[in-house]
């Protein structure tokens, strides 16, 4: 997504990870969540990660800021990756 002034938007959105998909691509070929995406969907990262045989609430996002400040523990926040409870960040002022 182009802004006005010629540079891409920041963008983050929420996908519900399948089981059993990759959150990078993969050097041995498997699936991964960007199969999910297509290649219509400009460049995101995932923010965290979830085991490859979880599903769940993934962020996506092109904001390596606030990709970075969610996911260091310095930020505050809280995050659960054991795929038992939900993941919460309390770090989002």
């Amino acid at each position: 997504m182009e802004s006005a002034f010629g540079k891409r938007a920041k963008s983050i959105c929420c996908f519900i990870s399948p089981r059993h998909y990759h959150h990078h691509g993969d050097p041995e070929g498997r699936k991964t969540i960007y199969d999910c995406l297509g290649p219509e969907v400009p460049w995101v990262s995932p923010v965290g990660r979830l085991d490859k045989d979880t599903s769940g609430l993934l962020l996506l996002t092109n904001d390596t800021d606030f990709a970075n400040h969610v996911t260091d523990p310095a930020s505050g926040g809280s995050q659960n990756l054991s795929g038992k409870k939900p993941i919460l960040w309390s770090a989002m002022n």
